[in-house]
């Protein structure tokens, strides 16, 4: 849930280690490995950007 947060909500690791009762270092090691899992498996659901020349 506190990745989920980070990603949805732009909170700093800081601000949801407190929502959800941990250190910001805690929300960190969560964060660093999930997120390019997490990243991945949305990946498809994300328009590309358009570049314009």
């Amino acid at each position: 849930m506190l990745v989920a947060c980070l990603m949805r909500k732009n909170l700093t690791q800081e601000v949801a280690g407190a929502v959800f009762g941990v250190s910001h270092s805690t929300a960190s090691r969560r964060w660093d490995p999930l997120r390019p899992i997490i990243r991945r498996a949305v990946a498809s659901f994300i328009p590309h950007q358009v570049q314009h020349c």
